[in-house]
């Protein structure tokens, strides 16, 4: 009987915690104004909604929360990175989180997405995750090519796209991105 009542307290504890979640989201929108307990609430109902994780990782942050956000990230998976690629690259970059969860196929979508999001040095810093990871693998090739190619679209700076293309020749000297890599240092004025 104890038992019993003590579910039913909790379940209208809990119902009145979706109520709760439920009025503050009708009277703002905006999901990054709402508490946090209240975003709890609401990702326990809607786990894969990107835009509660979204506004739910700033606020563990400035609550030193480090362990929830690494759960929230690892369960919504590599999806994130179509659905908040810069809240992927805040997490991995600026968090220091892992990047276990990844594969260089992940990454490289990533870094994709940054260049596209006009954020091409956090790009360039996501292929260097590539390479120092998987340093021999053709995924690193790749990644140091879109490196080199990053940095000249987005910059200009011959110097820089050079090294990197001088990086790629040397630890891929025969690669499939060779043919490309010589390409691109012509561009460069090489």
């Amino acid at each position: 009987m104890g038992a019993v009542f003590c579910l039913a307290l909790r379940i209208k504890r809990d119902s009145e915690a979706v109520s709760e979640a439920k009025a503050y989201h009708a009277d703002d929108k905006d999901l990054t104004n709402l508490p946090l307990h209240i975003l709890e609430t609401m990702h326990e109902q809607d786990p894969t909604n990107a835009a509660i994780v979204s506004a739910m990782i700033p606020q563990a942050m400035r609550l030193g929360q480090q362990p929830m956000i690494d759960k929230l990230i690892a369960d919504f998976g590599p999806n994130l990175i179509n659905d908040e690629p810069l809240l992927v690259a805040h997490y991995l970059l600026d968090l220091h989180g892992s990047n276990a969860q990844y594969g260089p196929v992940h990454l490289l979508r990533l870094a994709g997405l940054l260049e596209k999001n006009i954020e091409p040095s956090r790009a360039v810093n996501v292929y260097r995750m590539i390479v120092d990871q998987n340093p021999t693998s053709p995924d690193a090739e790749t990644a140091l090519y879109r490196m080199a190619l990053c940095y000249w679209n987005s910059f200009k700076d011959a110097t820089g796209t050079r090294q990197y293309l001088t990086e790629l020749q040397t630890k891929f000297p025969h690669g499939e991105m060779t043919a490309f890599a010589k390409t691109l240092w012509q561009k460069t004025g090489g």
